[in-house]
């Protein structure tokens, strides 16, 4: 006997709604963010181009900054360890926006104006912004050579790193496959990827670990994929603090016929882990769509 699921579907989502996996139950944003509210450790997975996922990422960090205020840290892929200077600069109002946006875009491209809503409420609020990601100089090393080849006062920077999870690895060579990088070194591709995760893992944790961190919540603004299924960051992070934590995942049910190119035919492997905690059904607009 055939019997119907009483969960609803992402793909049937309208846009706009919120659903927590788990229980199959659409909720409202209140409940939502009530919900987040319980956690310490808040992870959204985006697609960086997308201004709908990142008016997630907004409320999602509104919402808890106004539950604690005082009490929330923002942690960003997009920016290296050493650019974490300047970005206490900026939201300390000690740099003009004009000169934070150029280091911006020496890091992530011409992007700013994505998250400039964000961090200008970073700033306007006073919260802390950690600059999670692994420094240029690392991310070179670590492509070119296996970390026990790896020069030892490069190597001495590199936090511990995981190479053995298969679900990880399954996904991340899909993703590889996925964005047509012909000849490549498939191996080097996947040491970047792993040191990239182990790094914002570890700084979130000399973060929350430290004086300034005690008691501090942490929204963590990644790309889907370093957070989908829990095994990039998230599973990096609970290795070395054994915290409660949250996935959001920004969740496409509207695509534009002219957007439909950039989704990636990705051949995903069969995971044990669900993908997150909650999925937040919205479109797909960038910036070229807003243009006066």
């Amino acid at each position: 006997m055939n019997v119907a699921s009483p969960y609803t579907e992402p793909a049937a989502l309208q846009k706009g709604q919120i659903l927590h996996l788990a229980t199959g139950q659409i909720v409202s944003e209140s409940q939502f963010l009530e919900y987040l509210s319980h956690y310490r450790i808040i992870f959204v997975g985006e697609t960086h181009d997308s201004i709908d996922d990142h008016a997630v990422e907004f409320t999602v960090l509104e919402g808890l900054h106004q539950r604690w205020p005082g009490k929330v840290a923002l942690g960003l892929e997009m920016l290296p360890r050493n650019a974490q200077a300047d970005v206490d600069a900026y939201v300390e109002g000690e740099m003009e926006e004009e000169a934070f946006t150029r280091v911006w875009t020496r890091h992530w491209g011409h992007t700013f104006p994505y998250y400039e809503k964000i961090l200008r409420y970073t700033r306007d609020n006073r919260i802390k912004v950690l600059a999670l990601n692994a420094d240029d100089d690392l991310k070179k090393a670590v492509r070119e050579n296996p970390v026990e080849e790896i020069d030892p006062d490069l190597a001495a920077r590199i936090p511990e790193m995981d190479l053995e999870d298969p679900y990880h690895r399954a996904m991340t060579e899909a993703v590889f496959e996925a964005h047509h990088m012909g000849p490549q070194d498939t191996e080097a591709f996947y040491r970047v990827q792993v040191l990239w995760d182990e790094t914002m893992a570890q700084t979130a944790t000399d973060y929350l670990r430290s004086p300034e961190g005690e008691g501090k919540r942490l929204v963590i603004f990644a790309g889907g994929h370093h957070v989908r299924h829990g095994y990039g960051i998230p599973r990096r992070l609970f290795r070395r603090i054994p915290a409660p934590y949250v996935i959001v995942l920004p969740f496409a049910v509207e695509i534009p016929e002219n957007k439909e190119d950039r989704m990636m035919d990705i051949k995903a492997p069969e995971l044990p882990m669900p993908p997150g905690d909650f999925v937040w059904a919205v479109g797909y607009t960038d910036l070229e769509d807003v243009k006066p």
